[in-house]
């Protein structure tokens, strides 16, 4: 190969990070330990920075902005035969302080963090309803794993998915201050499939989310801003089996990324977009029969691609835009086009797409990050994105 391919993690990862959840503290480009899942103590949640930043030392030109103090907010998960509920936890990365915030509600979850550290928000199933184990929070089944070492996605999936999705379990989706911990109802009682949470990176009031199930059986993107107001859906289907999901913000934090396949099955794909401030939206066309992704993502300047392909195209792919001019076309509110132009960086036919590879680009954009079964455990790895001299 003429990148250099690097494995970040010596031993196979306990853990995951969720879709799309930045695993990176500015000014440290070494993803740390995710926090989601972690069965620990109060005591060994938030270890004690190794190095601590002097007081006043300045960043170097281009670095990530980081606030100060730095903080991280930790969701700690309880065995699931514990009676206590999910808490959430205040940890100071470095002094290695812990403060206790708030107990969640049975079942609930805080999922993401807003940009000025002052909300999270998350869901949970109301009352005693539930779909016979189906994504409802009651215990996954020990087979969601495909070996001791192998994370992965359900063998019944699909199946677990329509179950979930029938069942139209009633739903509240909530935020929390991050100062005293009280909870705030966006929406109650809603027997959608509330997921995908994630709060712009740069407007601590818009937050997205998504109507999870089949993706032709839902209307899934939306945008909600923290006062409950604006509840809008981002993309609405035209075609019968269009379908569009896997969304993500951009850096700006204006700018929703999404799948969409026009149709399911066909031959055309977009990595599209929407601006929430604009209402502009760029479709950037590729092939759905060599270069399909079950992710993508975009770099921090959004000017690059990344995807993990599938198992009809197992290619870690690298995507550049290629936006295509516009002559005066006679219309109003009229989608940019464009395409993608690919190339493989990593070859990922060993890969069992069970797990996936969720790849993320780092801050500096020199990598992508992702995860992988390819040599038997699940590991993390690291691909450059310049090709090597």
């Amino acid at each position: 190969m003429d990148r250099s391919r690097h494995r970040s993690s010596r031993h196979p990862p306990h853990g995951r990070a969720g879709l799309r959840q930045p695993v990176f503290q500015p000014q440290r480009l070494q993803p740390r330990r995710p926090l989601d899942g972690l069965h620990v103590t109060p005591r060994h949640l938030c270890p004690r920075a190794r190095h601590p930043p002097r007081q006043g030392a300045r960043s170097r030109p281009g670095a990530p902005h980081r606030r100060q103090p730095a903080h991280v907010h930790a969701v700690l998960l309880l065995p699931a035969a514990a009676a206590q509920p999910a808490s959430v936890w205040r940890c100071d990365l470095d002094t290695g302080a812990t403060r206790k915030l708030v107990d969640l509600p049975p079942r609930a979850s805080v999922v993401t963090i807003n940009a000025d550290d002052t909300l999270g928000a998350g869901t949970f199933i109301e009352g005693d309803a539930h779909a016979s184990g189906a994504y409802d929070g009651t215990p996954r089944a020990a087979s969601a794993r495909m070996s001791p070492v192998n994370q992965g996605e359900p063998a019944n999936k699909a199946e677990l998915m329509t179950r979930r999705l029938n069942a139209k379990l009633p739903m509240t989706l909530f935020t929390v201050d991050l100062a005293t911990g009280k909870l705030t109802p966006l929406l109650q009682h809603d027997t959608n499939w509330l997921n995908h949470l994630q709060f712009s990176p740069t407007d601590p009031t818009l937050l997205l989310y998504c109507h999870e199930g089949h993706w032709h059986l839902v209307d899934r993107i939306w945008t909600i801003r923290t006062d409950g107001s604006q509840n809008q859906l981002v993309h609405r289907r035209t075609m019968q089996m269009e379908i569009a999901g896997h969304e993500w913000w951009g850096a700006d934090g204006r700018t929703v990324y999404y799948q969409l396949h026009f149709p399911r099955g066909g031959r055309v794909s977009f990595i599209a977009s929407a601006n929430a401030a604009t209402g502009e939206r760029t479709w950037l066309q590729y092939d759905a029969t060599s270069q399909s992704s079950i992710h993508d993502n975009s770099s921090p300047d959004q000017t690059l691609f990344c995807g993990d392909g599938d198992r009809q195209s197992p290619w870690l792919f690298l995507f550049r835009p290629k936006l295509v001019s516009d002559r005066g076309t006679l219309g109003e509110h009229l989608i940019r086009g464009g395409y993608l132009e690919s190339e493989k960086l990593v070859d990922l036919a060993r890969h069992n797409y069970r797990l996936e590879p969720n790849p993320m680009f780092t801050p500096d954009q020199k990598f992508i990050i992702f995860r992988s079964n390819l040599l038997g455990p699940d590991y993390v790895f690291a691909v450059e994105v310049a090709k090597a001299h």
